[in-house]
């Protein structure tokens, strides 16, 4: 039974992380402007993410033990942050403007600010 809900848990964690996917598109769509870069943002961080987390979470749980009280931990922190990723997204557009304002960039220099802002 315990087997069970584990998988089902996990089921239900690709699940949403396909969802965040598909959001953050749509409000990344929003700041970029283009979608292609939207898309390219959005992957490129949550593989990113994956590869980092999958390294440094392997040493991590080698060295404390109990891996699904972390996974659980990790996946209430991910929650939280999809909640607050609007809210982090105006507060980024805003800084993003005031830059663009002051600085004078390119197309392409404004689209790597916009990519590796601090939020996402």
């Amino acid at each position: 039974m315990i087997k069970a809900l584990i998988l089902l848990l996990f089921l239900g964690s690709g699940m949403a992380g396909l969802i965040y996917q598909v959001l953050w598109t749509k409000l990344l769509s929003l700041t970029f402007g283009v979608t292609i870069m939207a898309v390219s943002a959005v992957l490129t961080s949550f593989f990113g993410g994956l590869a980092l987390g999958s390294y440094l979470g392997g040493r991590w749980i080698d060295r404390h033990g109990d891996g699904l009280k972390w996974y659980g931990l990790a996946e209430i922190v991910i929650g939280l942050y999809a909640l607050s990723f609007s809210w982090l997204l105006t507060i980024n557009n805003s800084a993003y403007v005031f830059i663009a304002q002051h600085l004078s960039m390119d197309f392409y220099g404004l689209s790597i600010l916009k990519f590796i802002r601090p939020s996402y």
